[in-house]
């Protein structure tokens, strides 16, 4: 486990544990403040398991890694949280982990408590590995991206082009009964920002996928969504569309190489 506490000190070996845990190869930044790399340890060249569980006591004790090194090495742990309202987050993220977990519902734990800390540089990465299995995977996806204001959000991309009823501008009150308000109570506690500014906030929510990242991550994803949008004339309708599953769709399929023809001269 390597620590720089500021950016251009050496690097220092903190303990001597030498088990291959989470912690090891999830990365936490403090950058400008301290970089945090908690870096993999295993060689193993076996392939990568993305749904991997890791026992409960392997995780306890990288949460109490994780807390310490905040607690010693973070230079404004407490600018904008009391210490015992800290206190009481890492206490509730460590008591959370009650069973094995996998490495989106650990990270999802440790995201939840650096957002407390309110520090817009400080904020937890998936594995290398992980990263690398994203940047590949065929994996399920929820299909909208969202422009979000505090009372509303409007569509600003669809997977699926073809769809006429959820174009861009389209305004979208509820999906499968959670409204705009819910989402972004839920949906900020996995976001940093600098102290008590909620634009970074809704600026994130509304990049890209990030919507429908946080979706997948934090409420899992169903096979089908019932959204409730406002229709042209300004009154509400309902439609159901379903999950994105790049495994169907065609668009992605390789087409087969074509057999040289032998053509006689």
């Amino acid at each position: 486990m390597l620590l720089l506490p500021r950016v251009g000190m050496h690097l220092k070996q903190i303990g001597n544990r030498t088990e291959h845990l989470l912690m090891n190869r999830i990365t936490v930044f403090f950058i400008s403040c301290c970089i945090l790399v908690l870096a993999a340890c295993s060689t193993s060249k076996t392939a990568f398991n993305a749904t991997r569980k890791y026992s409960q006591s392997a995780l306890q004790n990288d949460y109490l890694t994780f807390r310490n090194i905040l607690e010693q090495y973070h230079p404004s742990l407490y600018w904008f949280t009391p210490k015992d309202s800290i206190d009481y987050f890492f206490n509730r993220g460590y008591s959370q982990i009650i069973d094995s977990m996998d490495e989106i519902q650990f990270k999802n734990i440790l995201t939840d408590v650096i957002s407390k800390v309110r520090c817009g540089h400080t904020s937890v990465r998936y594995s290398k590995k992980y990263s690398h299995y994203l940047d590949t995977a065929k994996i399920k996806a929820f299909p909208l991206s969202f422009k979000v204001w505090s009372d509303s959000m409007a569509v600003i991309g669809n997977i699926n082009r073809t769809d006429t009823i959820l174009k861009r501008g389209t305004i979208v009150h509820s999906i499968n009964g959670i409204g705009t308000r819910q989402f972004i109570d839920t949906f900020f506690n996995y976001l940093v920002t600098d102290g008590w500014s909620v634009n970074g906030k809704y600026q994130s929510l509304s990049t890209r996928s990030n919507f429908g990242v946080l979706y997948r991550n934090v409420l899992g994803l169903p096979n089908s969504f019932t959204i409730e949008y406002s229709d042209d004339e300004g009154g509400k309708k309902f439609t159901t569309i379903s999950v994105y599953d790049p495994e169907k769709d065609t668009l992605l399929r390789k087409l087969p190489v074509p057999k040289e023809k032998n053509i006689d001269a």
